[in-house]
């Protein structure tokens, strides 16, 4: 019984591992890059509990060992440049000041959320360069407009989908414009 139940999770997980090698666009298929931590403890365990419980195995069973092996070892290769093993990509900045660092600040804002005072608050103690707000409606688009004093680049996509975007920047922006890269419906800037 346990056995059976852990080559079916480890079924599940080994198809959580080999979906996003699908090079498609759909969600069902992207949302499995995102839990790879999660998936690979969930792999260790399976192969850790399966190798304990399992009973003579035969050639499927092997083939099962292998697969969750590989699924187990491509995870932790997609995790490593993330973690403290990996050489950094980038050099810590010994003199970082304000002239010389940019300040981003994202929000999302939730569409329905009428609080747009406590944002511009926000903004105003922050003092970012670049302000990026998502779940932004022409209601939104309104109640920043004010942001285009101090951020006079911008690109603008409200939307009543709760896909609008919202980008102010100080700094000048090149070449930006609103592509529809996954869904006639969800912008990209």
């Amino acid at each position: 019984m346990l056995e059976s139940f852990l080559i079916a999770v480890g079924v599940l997980l080994i198809a959580a591992t080999a979906l996003p090698l699908v090079r498609r666009d759909d969600w069902w298929i992207r949302i499995f890059d995102f839990p790879r931590l999660q998936i690979t403890v969930l792999l260790a365990l399976t192969l850790a509990l399966y190798l304990a419980v399992r009973q003579e195995p035969g050639i499927l069973e092997q083939v099962f060992l292998w697969l969750l092996t590989l699924a187990l070892a491509y995870q932790a290769y997609r995790m490593y440049p993330y973690t403290p093993l990996s050489r950094k990509q980038v050099q810590a900045s010994g003199c970082a000041t304000k002239e010389s660092s940019i300040s981003l600040l994202f929000a999302n804002v939730l569409m329905t959320n009428r609080r747009a005072d406590d944002l511009r608050r926000l903004i105003r103690e922050q003092d970012p360069d670049v302000i990026l707000t998502v779940e932004t409606d022409a209601w939104w688009e309104t109640e920043l407009a004010t942001l285009e004093r101090t951020h006079r680049h911008a690109v603008k996509q409200p939307q009543s989908n709760t896909y609008g975007m919202l980008l102010y920047s100080r700094l000048e922006l090149r070449d930006a414009r609103v592509k529809f890269l996954i869904q006639d419906d969800v912008p990209s800037i």
